[in-house]
């Protein structure tokens, strides 16, 4: 029994010892051992004489470095999900301007101020025209929102 736990001993320990080994990369061990840094030549050399050896010594050692990681897309700077403005744009600036007035007096101006300033400004201009002859003062509300979206909100 005495043997037994000597020689139990003696396992555990040789084992710690080879796995330690492992992590400190003395040994290679799969899913222990570090991976090894790639070898970089020999960049001690640095010539300054004219026959280009900065320039090749700056190439050696921009190459020895990682790769920067990818840039990723701030929150901010993120593309909104498409919502149809563009499209509702595109459509309204195909139809007469009366026709699109009727549409936007049933739409919250807000709503329809979204739409509005992606519209193309002549077809934008009609419309402002025939709303101001009906109705002047959401024709200003509407121009207004226009100028305060051109300056970086509202």
């Amino acid at each position: 029994m005495k043997l037994l736990t000597i020689a139990l001993s003696a396992v555990i320990v040789i084992g710690a010892l080879f796995i330690g080994l492992g992590y400190i990369g003395i040994v290679n061990i799969p899913g222990i051992t570090p991976p090894k840094p790639k070898k970089v030549e020999d960049l001690s050399p640095i010539a300054e004489d004219g026959d280009g050896g900065v320039e090749r010594s700056i190439r050696l050692i921009a190459s020895a470095l990682p790769p920067p990681p990818p840039e990723e897309e701030s929150p901010t700077a993120a593309q909104p999900a498409e919502d149809g403005t563009d499209r509702l744009a595109k459509l309204w600036s195909s139809m007469d301007a009366e026709s699109v007035l009727r549409i936007v007096e049933k739409w919250d101006a807000g709503d329809a101020l979204a739409v509005l300033v992606k519209m193309d400004d002549k077809k934008l201009a009609e419309l402002l025209q025939a709303m101001s002859e009906k109705n002047p003062d959401q024709a200003a509300r509407i121009s207004q929102g226009i100028k305060s979206l051109e300056q970086g909100g509202i």
